[in-house]
């Protein structure tokens, strides 16, 4: 195994998404001058694919939830801060439906709805030892109960009402310029400028008073379907190294912390308060084994190297109790 060869491409696929990341957020800037995008937001924010399948994650059993948008976890030890740091995004989602309006989205087919779901991370964790692991991993959603983008009258009221205000903010404006056009006397001239500037200030704000009132009737649906069912496929690769006093990557270790890993979560509600989650993974790794073969002849000893596949299953359960924002939960895996 060529371990420059790999440490060269995911340096390439790490520095890539970051610019990636960066270059979205210089376009995210940009909208939010005019705040045209409305994106309902989960309540949970989820720990990424990657941690999950490095088990830096708070719970092993995790929770589904969309993050549409880009985002970064950090792992802390000990109050210290760690590199600990996994990059998360979903380019089918940016690229092909975060847009003005949801109608392309809902309009979708359930598959093209599926492949929007695709989450990607990448990231690095030190470990127990001070080695370094280096990984990647991807999620998509296969079946979600509830989607509360698919849900048009949810918003439709919203859209109405300021669609409505658009039109008479914009047909007053009209006006305001044309009579600061044709009035003469200062007193009048003042009093215009004055309207026209609380009009501009309400044209400024509509796009963010909109998408504020979309969000919080999306919120109140989302807090209503927190719990509901829910499954979804993921698979990582995972690659552990040997790092120096200063830090610097040396070996490749082939061993359980160097591997792939295919996993399936799910989850079922019970009533409003209850969430039982499952998680079924199983993990594939190579390892060297070194041992002594004695010459039988001559006593001579030499030491040779194998390289041996394993493949590893776990299982696990998870049972939170309480509501969207604050639950509790115990899990149990093996």
């Amino acid at each position: 195994m060529n371990t420059k060869k790999i440490l060269s491409q995911g340096a390439l696929l790490f520095v890539s998404t970051i610019c990636f990341t960066a270059a979205n957020g210089q376009l995210k800037l940009a909208d939010d001058k005019n705040s045209e995008k409305l994106t309902p937001k989960e309540f949970a924010i989820p720990t990424s694919p990657l941690f999950d399948l490095l088990g830096v994650a708070p719970n092993q059993v995790a929770r589904t939830a969309d993050i549409k948008d880009f985002k970064v976890d950090w792992s802390f030890k000990n109050w210290k801060v760690n590199p600990n740091i996994a990059i998360q995004a979903q380019p089918v989602w940016e690229l092909f439906y975060n847009r003005k309006k949801l109608d392309k989205y809902q309009k979708a087919s359930a598959f093209k709805r599926t492949l929007a779901s695709l989450d990607l991370s990448v990231g690095a964790v030190q470990g127990e030892n001070s080695d370094r692991r280096i990984g990647g991993a991807v999620k998509i959603n296969l079946y979600k109960q509830k989607d509360p983008l698919l849900i048009k009258g949810v918003y439709d009221e919203v859209q109405k009402t300021f669609d409505e205000e658009l039109l008479e903010l914009k047909a007053k404006e009209k006006k305001l310029l044309h009579l600061l056009d044709s009035v003469t006397k200062p007193a009048d001239i003042q009093t215009a400028r004055e309207e026209l500037k609380n009009n501009d200030t309400q044209l400024a704000s509509f796009y963010s008073r909109r998408n504020s009132a979309i969000q919080q009737k999306a919120a109140s649906f989302i807090a209503d379907n927190w719990n509901k069912a829910y499954v979804d496929f993921a698979y990582g690769k995972i690659y552990t190294y040997n790092t120096d006093s200063a830090g610097s990557i040396r070996k490749l270790q082939l061993n359980r912390n160097t591997g792939n890993g295919a996993w399936i979560n799910f989850g079922l509600g019970i009533g409003k308060r209850g969430l039982v989650s499952g998680l079924v993974r199983t993990t594939f790794y190579e390892e060297e084994l070194t041992f002594n073969i004695k010459d039988n002849n001559t006593g001579d000893e030499t030491v040779q190297t194998a390289i041996a596949g394993n493949q590893l299953f776990s299982a696990g359960i998870n049972f939170r109790y309480g509501g969207p924002i604050y639950n509790f939960f115990v899990e149990f895996i093996g």
